[in-house]
């Protein structure tokens, strides 16, 4: 028995039904989008502190700019995608399908390479404040580094939507959003309980040592650690001033 296909086609049949089997599951997925949004930045706010959720602010230019391109070009193909699917012409169907998918793989990699590399410089030129620089690079590059998959998915979905199956982006959306609350809580509010209270640190946990951010300001250089394993003791200094812990 013949697969039920998803896809509607609304050339055929009543013009209002049709757009409403169209229109609201792309509602749902904007509403998971955006509430994946406010859940994320609530749990970086909660147990990443200031500095971490700053720093994903200061980049917010940079990643909407990604997630315009992305958008963009996925419209873009699909507008050829779908009149080539009105017109029944299978053909030029899968050849646009598949030339929209190659040049999402090839772009996601070169946007990838170029905003790992860059992006410190670019953040700089932005004038990013010096106490967020290093948590919007250290956000930036894993966002950009994400890149192929986020063009793929975005072209994947807008070919499908072209075609009138907007089911299963839904679907794929909201899926998503439900997996990258969980690795947030996992990976964010789950290894907040480390006790980084100024009464424990140094902690050492899993080979890392922590200290606090707060013993010095942002001053020009940053903060240099040195670690003497014959003394045990762990340093942090800058130009103006100095922090000795002894971890004997």
């Amino acid at each position: 028995m013949a697969k039920k296909s998803t896809a509607i086609d609304v050339t055929q049949g009543v013009i209002w039904q049709q757009l409403l089997s169209l229109c609201v599951p792309i509602f749902f997925s904007s509403f998971f989008q955006q509430a994946y949004t406010l859940i994320g930045t609530y749990i970086v706010g909660q147990f990443g502190g200031k500095l971490a959720l700053g720093g994903i602010q200061a980049t917010m230019v940079l990643t909407e700019l990604c997630i315009g391109f992305c958008v963009g070009v996925g419209a873009g193909c699909a507008v050829i995608t779908g009149q080539y699917f009105g017109q029944h012409d299978d053909e030029r169907l899968s050849r646009s399908v598949h030339t929209a998918m190659t040049l999402a793989l090839v772009g996601g990699i070169v946007f990838s390479i170029l905003g790992i590399v860059f992006v410190e410089p670019m953040l700089v030129l932005m004038n990013t404040p010096h106490e967020l620089l290093a948590e919007g690079v250290a956000y930036a590059r894993c966002y950009f580094a994400a890149m192929v998959a986020a063009l793929l998915l975005n072209m994947g979905t807008a070919l499908l939507r072209a075609v009138g199956d907007t089911r299963g982006p839904a679907v794929i959306i909201a899926s998503g959003c439900f997996v990258n609350v969980a690795f947030d809580i996992l990976f964010v509010a789950v290894n907040d309980s480390i006790p980084l209270t100024l009464s424990a640190l140094p902690y050492e946990s899993s080979s890392g040592i922590y200290v606090p951010y707060t013993a010095f300001d942002a001053s020009p250089g940053g903060v240099i650690p040195a670690y003497n394993a014959q003394a045990q003791t762990f340093v942090l200094f800058t130009r103006q001033r100095r922090l000795v812990f002894d971890l004997s």
